[in-house]
């Protein structure tokens, strides 16, 4: 029973499914109308994905991957969910894909201008 409402029904928490590592909670989460771009508190700056990462959520990032979000998101300590990735050693699928939202296919190929 949830102890605010006192109902039986507990909403989805994208926090609660980045850290249990459940990609059903995740799209219970979205459809409820919670982001991957939410920010769990001000004092941390970590998003569902930042939090994913530090608890090798691995089920839960794949998922997510395939969905729109900031990859480029930085948590208080000026830190992207790539930095976490990699300092947890998650799978190299993740760290790719980590990296693929940051850079999509093609970005190399961008026309830059020149600076005058």
């Amino acid at each position: 029973m949830n102890k605010k409402t006192g109902h039986d029904y507990e909403p989805p928490d994208i926090f609660n499914a980045a850290r249990n590592n459940d990609p059903f909670e995740l799209a219970a989460a979205i459809q409820d109308g919670q982001t991957l771009e939410d920010v769990e508190d001000q004092k941390s700056g970590l998003t569902p994905i930042h939090v994913a990462c530090i608890h090798h959520s691995s089920e839960f990032l794949r998922a997510a991957v395939t969905m729109n979000f900031d990859a480029w998101a930085r948590d208080a300590n000026l830190r992207l969910a790539l930095d976490h990735a990699r300092a947890q050693n998650l799978p190299t699928d993740i760290q790719e894909a980590l990296f693929g939202k940051m850079y999509p296919p093609g970005w190399a190929d961008d026309p830059v201008l020149p600076i005058r």
